[in-house]
């Protein structure tokens, strides 16, 4: 476990974490959803990622520097559609999330020292 990952476990302990079964039946995302999404591949989490809008973040990961393989996506859908009404609120939460997530399931592809921003 990193430094990154137990500080962000102490900061973030109020964030109630989905199981791993949870999140596997959580559905796909559609148009214009924004949340925190799951790549999968045969069964086993890869990365999790956020976005304001997943579709399209899902479409560019295959041009990303360097992609990551995956053959289902599951999402927690925070916000449906392109109207936002306090988008740094939404920024926000979303980060979290996305923090809490990557620091509890430690995914492969999600490499923690380069995303010490996140």
């Amino acid at each position: 476990m990193t430094e990154w990952t137990e500080r962000m476990r102490r900061e973030l302990a109020d964030v109630e974490i989905l199981p791993l079964e949870a999140i596997k039946t959580l559905p796909q995302c559609g148009e214009m959803a924004g949340g925190i999404y799951f790549l999968w591949l045969k069964g086993e989490l890869q990365y999790i990622g956020r976005s304001r809008d997943i579709g399209y973040r899902l479409r560019l990961h295959p041009y990303a520097k360097v992609p990551i393989s995956f053959d289902e996506h599951t999402a927690l859908m925070i916000q449906q559609g392109r109207l936002i009404e306090n988008i740094d609120q939404l920024n926000r939460e979303l980060q979290r999330l996305e923090r809490a997530y990557i620091a509890h399931y430690e995914p492969p592809h999600n490499d923690l020292y380069a995303n010490v921003g996140t």
